[in-house]
Parts: structure tokens; sequence; C-alpha cells
């Protein structure tokens, strides 16, 4: 069925119209043998006759010719339907292909909003204040929630502050964002001044566990201070560093009044290499040997001295950062303690590089502003991340490296009432020891994070001068202990010195390795005051050694027991004392200048030997005196360190026993 049968009605033969036109099929008209047999008659008989042909048949005609009307009408009909169909049918077609082009357009736009549905639905929610965070600071006090929601308060309102110029609805957004951060400013400055608050109430609270514990779980709080209220957060770090100065002030000015009372009690003062008295070498044999350069009281030197050590370990020990706990303060109460000038000089430098060193870390890790931008949004559990030395607090009683607290408050009570509360380190320190998280970048920590450029250099400054206005009085006390262990009438003896020096130097390497670079200028200060006293007392030594042989290689005087044989081997005795205190002390980029002196102090000795045996007339007993001198020399340096210098000894006093 074509297109036209399917919609047409005359074409289904259901029509008036079709059922008229069937009358053609049934309808005769005269043939052409009639019409011929009515030509062959007369005319009028043909016109009568065809007439009446017709006639007879008028109906027939009337009726095909209304028939044939009714199909013109019926065609005519037709086509203007068709017309019409083919009219209606291109309609529909545009209509169809506009509706097409619509649909693609609405695919297209459906499309584009598709791809703006992400974006501007993290516009709205980057600038819509979440009920429950208006809720928490608005109603709620400070607590642990809210580090998280200080953090999305800080980012929406860093949002709105960026698109309050282009969208409407961030500049309404702002007002409500205004309200929030003056309420949770409000908070924030009133619970961290509560954190400080046991600061200035009593130094018996434990610092580090205060700073790592509690404080730095709170710095999303001040650096949300830093950023939106910048006034708060200066009066906030202000108030620390005066409660921490105090702190510290107190606890170092309590332990420096203890190392002080033990100091007082050491009475050994150094000898002078050739100092001999007449009432000494008279009584040779009961004269107690000197254990160093040192002689008058030796028992001091031997109780100080841990049981199975010689002197040069114990010298030893006090020259390295590894090793036996510090003085506690609480100790000096009793009047049977005793340290060498060298273990005092090692129990303050280490307690004050542990908390110097741990202020320096929190200052920078709680106020650096560049802390907080080099490691992007803040972390609420940043305070577990990166790690903090662990020395003992000025107000609990210990320096310890690798715990702050493994004792009890009642443990602690009465040690830190007396001695203000500084004391004494882990024995190792391996576990201890602090990665660099100021100097090398993490962002983590390093001098400040990975400090660097201009800005980064401001700012480390910046914490240097904070961490000078929190340790400048405790620095002070520090200062004025060391210049008294220093002092007549009891100054050290020149191994102790060279100890202070060897751990002044072990201290630098250790600030550096910490980043503590605010600590490094004193413990320059002192390298530069120790150094001077250590050449100054090698020069004297050596004086008095070179008066001592001049006088020995003279006219013999009335007082002839002065150049008996006790002289050569006291000044033996404080010569390989010495020369075994520095081999053991000595390091390879100072020996040229450490063994210089030492080689003076030899050849004045050898002087002194030689002279005095040129004073015995009888060739026997000056062999065996001078023998006597040498092998004690020899036998004393054998059982020190063995090292290459210690065998060049030897062998020079091998030689000169041989020559002799």
């Amino acid at each position: 069925m074509t297109e036209v049968e399917a919609v047409s009605p005359v074409a289904s033969g259901s029509t008036p119209y079709a059922r008229d036109l069937s009358v053609f099929d049934t309808l005769s008209l005269p043939g052409p043998s009639e019409l011929l047999q009515a030509a062959g008659r007369d005319s009028d008989d043909e016109d009568e006759a065809i007439l009446q042909a017709f006639e007879s048949r008028e109906k027939d005609y009337h009726e095909l010719h209304d028939q044939i009307q009714t199909s013109a009408d019926l065609l005519t009909n037709l086509s203007s339907f068709l017309s019409t169909f083919q009219t209606d049918l291109s309609s529909v077609s545009g209509e169809i292909k506009d509706l097409q082009h619509r649909s693609k357009d609405i695919e297209r736009r459906g499309g584009g909003r598709r791809t703006i549905e992400k974006p501007l639905r993290s516009l709205v929610e980057s600038i819509t204040f979440p009920p429950s965070l208006v809720s928490l600071i608005m109603d709620s006090p400070v607590s642990d929630a809210w580090m998280p929601a200080i953090e999305e308060l800080e980012r929406i309102l860093s949002d709105v502050e960026r698109r309050k110029g282009r969208v409407k609805a961030a500049m309404d957004a702002e007002r409500i964002g205004e309200g929030l951060r003056i309420t949770a400013t409000t908070k924030i400055r009133l619970h961290l001044l509560s954190l400080l608050t046991p600061l200035s109430t009593s130094i018996a609270i434990n610092l580090p566990v205060l700073q790592t514990s509690i404080l730095l779980k709170h710095r999303p709080l001040f650096v949300f201070l830093l950023k939106r209220a910048p006034s708060t957060a200066a009066e906030i770090r202000r108030s620390y560093v005066w409660r921490a100065r105090g702190y510290h002030e107190t606890g170092f000015r309590r332990y420096a009044r203890a190392v002080g009372l033990v100091r007082a009690r050491w009475t050994e003062a150094p000898e002078l290499m050739g100092s001999v008295s007449s009432a000494s070498a008279s009584h040779p044999k009961s004269s107690a040997p000197p254990s160093s350069s040192t002689s008058q009281q030796p028992q001091y030197r031997a109780a100080s001295i841990p049981l199975g050590q010689d002197l040069e370990s114990s010298l030893l020990a006090s020259s390295t950062i590894d090793g036996e706990g510090v003085m506690l303060a609480f100790q000096a109460d009793s009047k049977d303690f005793i340290l060498p000038p060298e273990a005092l000089f090692r129990s303050l430098m280490l307690v004050l590089l542990d908390n110097a060193s741990a202020e320096y870390t929190f200052l920078v890790r709680f106020f650096s502003r560049s802390n907080s931008a080099t490691t992007g949004n803040f972390n609420h559990n940043s305070s577990s991340n990166l790690p903090l030395p662990s020395p003992g607090g000025t107000g609990t009683g210990t320096g310890r490296r690798t715990r702050l607290m493994s004792e009890s408050a009642s443990e602690l009570g009465a040690g830190e009432s007396a001695s203000g509360g500084l004391g004494r380190r882990e024995s190792s320190l391996g576990g201890g020891r602090r990665e660099s998280s100021l100097g090398n970048g993490n962002g983590s920590n390093g001098g400040g994070g990975g400090l660097g450029g201009v800005a980064e250099k401001d700012e480390k400054t910046e914490m240097e001068n904070l961490w000078h206005l929190v340790f400048d009085p405790a620095l002070t006390y520090c200062q004025t202990l060391i210049t008294t262990l220093l002092s007549t009438p009891h100054p050290p003896t020149l191994p102790s010195l060279l100890s202070m020096i060897r751990l002044n130097e072990t201290l630098l390497v250790e600030i550096e390795s910490r980043s503590t670079t605010a600590l490094e200028a004193f413990v320059i200060a002192q390298k530069m005051t120790l150094w001077p006293l250590f050449q100054k007392g090698m020069g004297a030594n050596v004086d008095s050694l070179k008066k001592l042989a001049d006088l020995a290689g003279g006219e013999p005087k009335p007082d002839t027991s002065l150049f008996s044989s006790f002289p050569s081997r006291q000044v033996s005795k404080r010569y390989t004392s010495l020369f075994n205190s520095i081999v053991t002390l000595s390091s390879p980029t100072e020996e040229s200048m450490l063994f210089g002196s030492l080689l003076r102090l030899r050849q004045e000795m050898a002087r002194l030997v030689t002279a005095q045996a040129s004073k015995i007339k009888d060739p026997a007993q000056k062999e065996a005196f001078s023998s006597t001198i040498y092998d004690g020399v020899i036998q004393r340096l054998r059982v020190s360190f063995g090292t290459a210098k210690t065998e060049e000894e030897i062998v020079f006093w091998e030689r000169a026993r041989k020559n002799s």
C-alpha cells in the first residue's frame, strides 16, 4: 500500500464517491455498429433514430454526466487533500527538524550545565558555613574538636575573601564569617592564655611536656590567630616569652647556685711543672705521686673518678656528650659530694644544651610563620609528626635526653624544691638524638623547616631573637658560673681545661646537628675563653720547667736537697701525666699546637734530667739515676692509650736512656 493509499479515504474504497463510480462498469453506450446503421438511413430518419437512441438512454447519459462531474469533483477534492497533506508533511518535517535542533541545543546546554556543576557546587560549598561549624564556634568551648573545625573555618574565610569581589553571595557570607572570626579569636585567646598560666605559678611543671603534649597540639589555633588576628597572636607570643623567661631564669639560677656550692668544695689547685718545694723535696718517700699536673689534694681527684676508671678515662668521659648522667642539683645538699671542674662544666653545658635546643625547636615549630607556610594547611596532629628532643625541664629535676620523666612527681618533689629542678641526662643517647628538622627541608622542621631565601632568613633571625628573649637571663647565670669554674684561687688544671675544650667542640657539632644556631655564639665564646687559658697554662709550665732546669745546671747551692733525685722524679711524673692526658684528649686538627708545647716541655725535661745527672760524680750512681728516671717515664707512657704520638715519645726516651 502506497503512502497516498494509506492516508486517502478514496483509495480505501469505503466512501460514497467510490460506490458511484462503479456505475461505469455496468453502463452500455451505443456501439459503432448501431451508430452506422442509424447513419445509413435517411437524414430525417437518421436524426430521429439517433435522437431516439440517445433519448432512450438520456437518463443514462445524465447519470454518466453526474458521475463524471462527481468524479471530477472528487479528483479536485483529492488533489486539494493531497496538496494539503503535502503541505502538512512539509510542516511536520520542518517541525521535526526544529525539534531535532532544539534537542541538540538542550543536550548541549545540559552538557554545559553538567560541566559547571562541580565548580558551582564547589563554589557554594567553599563559601558556605556549615551549621555544625557555626554551632561549634558559637556555642562550644575550645576543645580537641576545634582543631579540624578551625582549619575548615580558615579555609572558608580564605575562599570568601578571595571571591567577594566577583561573587555576590560571598559578600553576604563575609559578614557571617567576620562574626565567627571574632568569636573564635576571643575564645582561642582565653584558652591559650589559660594553658600558659601554670608557667607563672610554679616551676614544678614539666615544660617539655607542656610544650610537646599540649601547646603543639593547639598550634592550629595559634596559626589561625597569626592569619586572622595578628595582634592577638603577638599577645600570646609575648605572654609565653615572658613566662618561659622567668621559668628558665629561676631554674638556671637554682641550678647554678647548686653547681657553685660543689665548685667551692674543690680546693685542688694546679701546680706548675717546675715548682718544687724544699719541704716536699726533703721527704721524697713520703710524698704521694700526683695523679695529674696537680698534687695538693689528690684525694679529691681520686674520689671524683668513677670506679674502674683512670684519670685519662675520667677526663675523656667529661669531654663527651655520651656517657654518665650529669649532676643533679639536689646532690649539692650533701657536703661530701664533690666533682672536678670539668665534670661540673659538662653538667652545666649539657643541661643548657638540652633545654636551649628544646626551647628553640619549640619556638620555631609553634611561633614560626614560615613553618605554617611551608607545610601548607596546618595539621592538628602535627605535634606527633615532627620529633622534638626530650631534655628535662628546668623545673622538674632531670636533664634527660631520651625521656622526659619516668619518676613520679612525689619522687622528684624534694629534689626540685632543693635543687631548682635541673638534673641529669640519660647515660645512653642513641634513642634521643633528634634529626635536624629545622635545617633541611620538609618543611618538617629542619632549622625551621628548611629556611631559605630572604623571607625565611628574616624568619630565622626573628626566632633567634625570640629565643634570646627567653634564654638570655639563663645564659647570664651560666656565664657567671663558668667564670667561677675557671677563676682563682683554684683554677682548673691543664687536663681539665683541655677536657672542657673537647666538650665544647663536641657541643658545637651537636648544636649544628640540632640546628640550634641561637646557642652557637655562647658556645663559641666559651671556646675563645678556654683556649687562651690553656695556652697560658702551657706557657707557664714551660717557663717554670725551664727555670728549674737552669737552676739545676748552675752551681750547687747550699740547699743541696733541691738537687736530689726527687725533683726529677716528681717532674717526670707530672710530665707523663700531662702528656697522657693531652694524647687522650687531643684531636688531629689541633695536634700541631698541642704537641708543639709538649715538645718544649720534653726538651726542658730532658735538660733537667741531664743537668741533675751531671751533678752526680759516681758513674754507677749517675747511670742508675738516669735509668730510673727514663724507665719511670717509659713505663708510665706504656700504660696510656697507644697512639702514634705515644710511640714517638717512648722512642725518644728509650734513645735518651741509651745515650745516658
